[in-house]
Formats: C-alpha cells, sequence, structure tokens
C-alpha cells in the first residue's frame, strides 16, 4: 500500500494536456504536498457540473485539483481545463475580492482550500511554490486579455 503522499505524487504525474488547456506550471514537490496535506487540510469535493467558485464572488482563498476535470471561464467563456496539480483562485489569495472566472467541474472533483495562513507557510518553506504561482497568474492574465 502506498503512502499517502506517493499516492498524492502519483496524481500530478505530467500527462498530455487536454485541449484549451494552459502548459503546466505548479509541479509536484515532495514538501509542498507535505504542507499541503498536513495540518488537516480542507478538502472541497464537487459533483460534475457543479461550480466551485463563480465570477464576482468574493474570494480570499486558492485551490489546488487533487482529481477529476475542471473548466475556467470568463463571462461564460471556456478559457482553461485544469486538471489534478492545477490551481485555481490564486489570484485572490494575492489580492483578495471578486473572483475574475467561474470554475466548474466537468466531472466529479476533489480540491484542497489553501487559505492564507498555509499559503504563506508554503511560500516560506519552499519559495518556488512563490514562482510557480506567480507565472500561472500571468499566464491567465494574459489569456485573460484574448477573451
Amino acid at each position: 500500500v502506498a503512502s499517502p503522499a506517493m499516492w498524492i505524487l502519483s496524481l500530478l504525474k505530467l500527462q498530455p494536456r487536454p485541449e484549451r488547456s494552459a502548459p503546466r506550471h505548479f509541479e509536484a514537490n515532495p514538501m509542498l504536498f507535505f504542507d499541503l496535506f498536513s495540518h488537516a487540510p480542507t478538502l472541497v469535493k464537487i459533483a460534475a457540473g457543479e461550480p466551485l467558485f463563480r465570477e464576482g464572488e468574493a474570494g480570499q482563498t486558492m485551490y489546488v485539483l487533487i482529481g477529476g476535470l475542471a473548466q475556467i471561464s470568463i463571462r461564460g467563456r471556456l478559457v482553461e481545463v485544469i486538471r489534478a496539480g492545477d490551481i485555481v483562485g490564486e489570484m485572490s489569495i494575492v489580492s483578495p475580492g471578486p473572483r475574475s472566472a467561474t470554475v466548474t467541474a466537468t466531472e466529479p472533483c476533489e480540491f484542497v482550500e489553501v487559505d492564507t495562513d498555509r499559503f504563506n507557510r508554503l511560500v516560506g518553506q519552499t519559495p518556488e511554490f512563490a514562482l510557480s504561482v506567480m507565472r500561472v497568474l500571468a499566464d491567465r492574465l494574459r489569456r485573460a486579455d484574448l477573451v
């Protein structure tokens, strides 16, 4: 039986990206995933077709998708498909405010919620994590300008 950490890392092996998805920046890192899943993480399960959050809602947390597929849309237009290991809500963790997009499960999904305290701990323990989040944020902002 594999340890929980090894199971989590196995979820994040790079696979071909589905069409309309972004380059992957959030890479598997044992320390990062140890911290994500230690200290009683909040797991959020979303049924297929249900939103994790909607554009315009107040936000101050980000999420790591650990199972399933979801899509990100802006003003009703699909901009990205995400899979296990991808993050969403990164803008709200950096600058709390209205969500800029809607994230909807396309199949049953499970997310780890990352609040400000957990985010700050992750950044402090794994500085590369902050760079990964900034890359995702920059890539998504570039694509949002095209919508």
